[in-house]
């Protein structure tokens, strides 16, 4: 975790500079093996999903990965837009829509959820 390894530094500060090297993986199962890689050399994880889709096999594999390396995931709910301007979703059933997704994705983090890592 990037605030936990910058509390421990003992040398010399010049500032509070950061280096934030973003790694883009694709979603897709076909991808799987990118995305494990990936998560082995990050220390955070921003995971998109797609408000029409909601949380897939696929965003289920990436949380678990996530919390297995000891990653706290960080959800973001995408793809807003669609519901308003391509399905003409009233608010109230986008807002039911929305709080299911982020509903699904902790029972997700839940299930795999490591003492060591602490509330997620």
């Amino acid at each position: 975790m990037l605030d936990a390894s910058l509390k421990s530094f003992t040398g010399e500060r010049y500032g509070n500079e950061y280096l934030i090297n973003l790694i883009d993986s694709l979603g897709q199962v076909d991808f799987s093996s990118e995305v494990i890689a990936a998560l082995c050399i990050t220390d955070d994880a921003l995971v998109v999903v797609d408000c029409v889709e909601g949380v897939c096999v696929q965003t289920e594999t990436v949380l678990r990965q996530a919390l297995r390396e000891r990653i706290r995931p960080v959800l973001t709910v995408n793809k807003m837009d669609r519901f308003f301007l391509e399905l003409q979703v009233d608010g109230e059933e986008a807002y039911q829509t929305f709080q299911r997704v982020i509903e699904n994705a902790n029972v997700i983090m839940a299930t795999y959820e490591d003492p060591l890592l602490g509330d997620v």
